[in-house]
């Protein structure tokens, strides 16, 4: 079966993340949400989001709150080129959502 992720990321532990997940839970109420805290807009060093998309299977699905969009699609492009070999983890989307 197919999972749905949210994604949540915050650039300091002063930010509120609730907006992000009460969104994602409106439009994806099956949304299994990971959290993160980290400053920066490059993709490298989010640990969390290299979980997910390294775990991440065929048809699942990361649901996400604003600019990360890019960002992420980048993540999954680059666990991709590190995963040729393995053909399963080539059908995974994001979503972007306000």
């Amino acid at each position: 079966m197919n999972k749905v992720y949210g994604y949540c990321r915050i650039s300091t532990p002063k930010q509120n993340i609730e907006r992000q997940i009460r969104n994602i839970l409106k439009e994806y109420p099956e949304a299994i949400i990971v959290q993160e805290t980290f400053t920066g807009s490059r993709f490298q060093g989010r640990r969390e989001l290299k979980k997910l998309l390294c775990s991440m299977q065929a048809g699942d699905t990361i649901i996400e709150v604003d600019d990360l969009h890019q960002r992420t699609r980048e993540g999954i492009e680059t666990v991709r080129q590190n995963e040729k070999q393995n053909s399963s983890n080539s059908d995974r989307e994001v979503i972007a959502i306000n």
